[in-house]
C-alpha cells in the first residue's frame, strides 16, 4: 500500500495548468477563479444551497494545496455530493475509509476531522474527472478509471 506521504503529490495550480494545456476543449476555470470560490469542506460552508449548486468536478486539497481527491457529481449537484462527505450517517462516504487506508487518519473520527480541513475547488463540467485523475498519475486517493497500463 502506498501512503500519500510516500508518493509524489501535485499542487492544485500544477494540475489546473496541465489540464488546461492537455484538454483545451474543456472549460477549466483559472486557478485564481477556483481559489476565489473555494471553501473548506465544513458543513457550515455547505449550508447555502447555492454553493456548488451545479453538476461537475470537485477537487479536494489539503492545507498545502496538494491534490488529495478528484471527484465528480453528474447525477446530483456538487453541493449534495460534498454534503455526503460531512455527514456522520453512512451516505456513501467512502472517502473516510480511503483516508484511513492511505494512513492519513487512524479512525473515522480523525478521518472526519481531516475531511473538514480539505479545501474544495469545483466547477461545472460533464466529462473531466477521469482525465484529471490520470493527469495527477499518483498522490490522489481515488484511482477510478485508471487502467494498469496508465
Amino acid at each position: 500500500m502506498l501512503y500519500l506521504n510516500e508518493v509524489k503529490t501535485m499542487k492544485i495550480d500544477e494540475l489546473i495548468s496541465i489540464a488546461q494545456k492537455q484538454y483545451p476543449q474543456e472549460k477549466i476555470p483559472s486557478v485564481e477563479v477556483l481559489k476565489k470560490e473555494s471553501v473548506l469542506l465544513k458543513k457550515e460552508n455547505l449550508s447555502r444551497k447555492d454553493n456548488f449548486n451545479y453538476q461537475g468536478i470537485y477537487i479536494l486539497c489539503n492545507k498545502k494545496d496538494d491534490v488529495v481527491y478528484i471527484g465528480s457529481a453528474y447525477v446530483q449537484t456538487v453541493h449534495k455530493r460534498l454534503l455526503q462527505y460531512t455527514s456522520s450517517k453512512d451516505t456513501g462516504n467512502s472517502l473516510i475509509s480511503d483516508i484511513i487506508d492511505m494512513g492519513l487518519a487512524k479512525d473515522n473520527s480523525a478521518a472526519m476531522e481531516y475531511i473538514k480541513n480539505l479545501r474544495i475547488y469545483a466547477f461545472p463540467n460533464d466529462s473531466l474527472e477521469y482525465m484529471l485523475i490520470k493527469t495527477t498519475n499518483v498522490g490522489v486517493i481515488n484511482k477510478v478509471g485508471i487502467s494498469e497500463e496508465s
